[in-house]
């Protein structure tokens, strides 16, 4: 069930008087429309409802997906090789694809959830600080994000056991949890993009939630699919991410630093789809006086 705040029109015209007075001629006026469109993000979060809702949405359900991909990468290390003992790679991966994925859906419904808040022609027509409101609407979502794979960072050392690793190693996996957030925002701004188009805001992103952690390498390594298959797949950031997280607990930092260098130049071109999208969506909804969707 959706929060009441959604559904209610007082809560649309609060939004746009805050915005408005957010984007007011000053020397202020950047900050605060910062700071207005990251707490407007963090309003509309479906998420970010309650506060039993939030500490399930943000940290009881990452931990719980990132646990869960990481007992079937296990289960099928030890298929492949009932010898293998080292269990770090295979956690790491599961982490990270599961921050990475988690970060795709929540950018993607968080955007799409517009359509229901109201918020979408205030962006369309946020004059010469869209970009700032922009800023402050991605950095709420990263915020949150990077919060959730934390969480889940804490629960898979639990898990595997801190000495499993070095302490250095184990900040480098911290390093590599914010790497793949940032280059994994671009595919779900695409996604929010095509999403918002449909006549079900939420089905590619529930699509691409299913369908990411088990092509992409979360669960098991890409390489196991055919050679044209996962070449095919290399034009998304999260299989070099995972690639790197399993390089990363092999000790190869080099490898690892080149993957995730690799995935934030794949992300930004995704990013960069995504912004050429929404720009020929404003200039067909302009044609047809419509700021409520996208119009594609």
């Amino acid at each position: 069930m959706k929060d009441e705040r959604i559904m209610n029109p007082g809560n649309v015209g609060n939004i746009g008087t805050t915005l408005a007075a957010g984007t007011a001629a000053g020397g202020r006026r950047l900050g605060s429309s910062f700071a207005v469109a990251f707490r407007m993000t963090l309003r509309s979060m479906p998420s970010m409802g309650s506060v039993p809702t939030t500490i399930v949405q943000i940290v009881a359900a990452p931990v719980f997906n990132t646990l869960f991909y990481m007992m079937l990468a296990w289960s099928g290390a030890l298929l492949a090789d009932p010898s293998a003992s080292d269990g770090a790679g295979p956690a790491i991966a599961a982490l990270v694809g599961s921050g990475c994925v988690g970060v795709c859906t929540l950018v993607a419904e968080t955007l799409a959830n517009d359509r229901f808040e109201g918020t979408m022609p205030y962006m369309l027509l946020g004059g010469s600080s869209a970009l700032v409101l922009w800023a402050g609407r991605i950095g709420a979502m990263l915020v949150v994000g990077v919060l959730s794979d934390l969480a889940s960072l804490l629960a898979v050392m639990a898990t595997v056991g801190p000495f499993a690793l070095s302490w250095a190693h184990w900040l480098l996996v911290a390093a590599l949890i914010l790497v793949s957030s940032l280059a994994c925002l671009g595919v779900g701004l695409l996604v929010a993009v095509a999403s918002l188009a449909m006549s079900d805001e939420l089905f590619l992103s529930n699509t691409v939630g299913y369908v990411l952690p088990l092509v992409c390498g979360v669960v098991a390594p890409v390489s196991v699919f055919p050679r044209p298959f996962a070449a095919v797949l290399y034009v998304l950031p999260l299989p070099w991410l995972t690639d790197a997280a399993r390089d990363l607990a092999a000790g190869d930092e080099v490898r690892a630093g080149i993957g995730m260098g690799v995935a934030v130049a794949i992300g930004a071109a995704w990013g960069l789809l995504a912004v050429i999208g929404r720009r020929l969506a404003m200039t067909i909804n302009r044609r047809h006086d419509n700021v409520t969707g996208l119009g594609i």
